[in-house]
Formats: structure tokens, C-alpha cells, sequence
């Protein structure tokens, strides 16, 4: 009964395939790589490889992610799908909602980063976020990953914790870095000395 009941749902539903914005994803990534190039920053701020998203520039660490999203990601999307952009391109003209769900998410990552986090910013970063979730189900309807609901908790952390900093994995991040250039001779069981500290690891 119930069967029948969700496939007479179904079949009063459309049936044409959902369509997405046509993304022409070589020339963002190209754009990209020259906003890496030539765009000029304070010498505190990282720049990712310069071949960032090809397999030569290997394996992003967290804070090229986070470079990317802050600064040179939106540098490009704009340069490209602004209307008042010199370089737009052919079909921004299609792409402003995209445009505006990515800045959502880039404004939404710069809010939670901060190191004081009052109750505005916080209010803002959950806005910015969930407007940036609702731009994805509305341009590109039918794609969802776990990640978007629990990018939500990172709102609920902020409030018991305070700022990301408080917990997030940089730390980490940086001692796997480390230990990634530590030369190796692949012979398990034989501790090195690694570090100005000089910590004991076990390989």
C-alpha cells in the first residue's frame, strides 16, 4: 500500500532531469592560478602553490584552503562574473547567483575565523551560511553532502567555545606538515630525533 502510494506520489512529480549553471571550471581554476601570481599581499599572508588544484601542486594544507576561500577564490569569481569587471566573462550574466552563494560562504568562513566572536558575528556567520546552503539547493538542486548539516555545529561550537581558534586542527596540521619533511628511510621501529624541542617520535 505504501509502495503505491510513493510511486502515484512520484509519478505527479516532474521528470525532467534538474539542470545546473554551466561552470566553465578550467577557466575559474586558470583564473585562479593567476590571481595566485600576480595578485600582490602583505608578506604575513601565505600564498597557496601557484598550481593549486592540478596534481603537481599536491596535497592543499588547511591554510591554503583557507587563503583560497578568504582571498584568491573570490578574486577570481568576481574578476570573471561581475557585471562591472573588465575580465567578465561571456556568461556572468547566468552565473550572479552563483557568484552570490560563494561569497556567502567565503564571508560566512571569514566570520567563524575570527578571534573574538560576539553575538552579531555569530548571528551573521549562521546567515551567511545557511544563505549559502540555500544558494547550492537552488543552483545546483539535488546535490547535498553531510558536511553542509554539520557545518551548522560549527555555530553551536562558537557559542560553547567562542572562537574557532579554540578548536580547530591547525595545530595538527602543522606537526603532520613537520613530520611529512622529516627524511626517512623506511626501516619501522626506529625512533628519531625530531624538532627544537627535541620530542621522541616512533616511526
Amino acid at each position: 500500500m505504501l509502495i503505491e502510494q510513493l510511486v502515484h506520489w512520484r509519478l505527479q512529480k516532474p521528470t525532467n532531469p534538474l539542470e545546473w549553471p554551466e561552470i566553465h571550471a578550467g577557466g575559474v581554476l586558470l583564473q585562479v592560478h593567476k590571481c595566485i601570481c600576480e595578485v600582490i599581499v602583505p608578506s604575513w599572508i601565505s600564498k597557496p602553490p601557484f598550481d593549486s588544484g592540478l596534481k603537481s601542486g599536491g596535497t592543499l594544507k588547511a591554510d591554503n584552503w583557507r587563503m583560497i576561500i578568504w582571498l584568491y577564490l573570490p578574486l577570481a569569481l568576481l574578476s570573471l562574473w561581475n557585471e562591472d569587471s573588465p575580465l567578465r566573462a561571456t556568461n556572468f550574466a547566468n552565473m550572479a547567483d552563483v557568484l552570490n552563494t560563494a561569497m556567502h560562504l567565503t564571508c560566512a568562513s571569514i566570520l567563524m575565523s575570527k578571534r573574538t566572536v560576539s553575538l552579531e558575528r555569530r548571528e551573521l556567520f549562521l546567515w551567511h551560511y545557511k544563505a549559502h546552503i540555500d544558494g547550492l539547493k537552488k543552483n545546483f538542486p539535488g546535490f547535498g553532502v553531510p558536511s553542509h548539516h554539520v557545518g551548522f555545529h560549527v555555530y553551536d561550537f562558537i557559542r560553547l567555545f567562542s572562537s574557532v581558534q579554540n578548536f580547530w586542527c591547525f595545530p595538527g596540521e602543522r606537526l603532520i606538515g613537520e613530520l611529512q619533511q622529516v627524511p626517512r628511510n623506511y626501516r619501522p621501529g626506529i625512533s628519531f630525533h625530531f624538532g627544537n624541542q627535541g620530542s621522541q617520535y616512533q616511526r
